[in-house]
């Protein structure tokens, strides 16, 4: 798979960063192409991931292009509020699973949209992809407790059953060590 990967002299030294480019009904990981040219209606997300002396950044901005269907505006809203459910579930003591449960508390049990099984949000930090998993739905996986320090990558993937549209909002949060909350605002 190929990626946008690119060094630049940010201000304190080297950075790596690498971009990712999905489209409507691509999940993850899309390949930026000339071929492939943004429509009015179109969603597409930015997966841009950062590499600052070691340190790994895993983040997904999702953009709604022009006059998009009422339908698709719907899922964006409801994949964002998945998002924020699963950042509120984020606190020092709680479980993997209680983001997880969040998340498909909105996603199906709400609004009966389904989620991506085969990809799922992650720890992160010196490795772009590192433990815990934290899946979308409810699971019978490793069951960690949320601690001060843990960086996660939160990746509510949610789709249509009506639609062929998935896409991904990712939300990387830190615990200072000191802090039994996520530091900074919901994005």
């Amino acid at each position: 798979m190929r990626k946008l990967r690119k060094k630049v002299r940010g201000d304190s030294g080297l950075v790596r960063r690498r971009l990712s480019i999905s489209i409507n009904n691509q999940v993850i990981h899309g390949v930026p192409s000339k071929k492939r040219i943004v429509k009015d209606g179109d969603i597409i997300s930015l997966d841009i991931g950062l590499n600052l002396k070691g340190y790994i950044s895993d983040s997904t901005h999702t953009v709604l292009v022009g006059n998009v269907k009422p339908a698709h505006q719907k899922l964006c809203r409801v994949t964002r509020e998945c998002l924020l459910a699963g950042i509120d579930a984020c606190k020092a003591g709680n479980r993997i699973s209680d983001i997880s449960n969040a998340v498909y508390d909105i996603a199906y049990n709400q609004n009966k949209y389904g989620v991506v099984y085969e990809y799922c949000g992650h720890g992160v930090g010196l490795e772009v992809h590192e433990d815990p998993s934290v899946c979308n739905c409810p699971s019978t996986g490793p069951n960690p407790r949320i601690q001060a320090g843990m960086v996660l990558a939160i990746e509510p993937m949610i789709n249509s059953s009506r639609q062929l549209l998935w896409f991904s909002l990712v939300f990387s949060i830190y615990f200072p060590r000191n802090s039994a909350v996520p530091s900074g605002k919901h994005p």
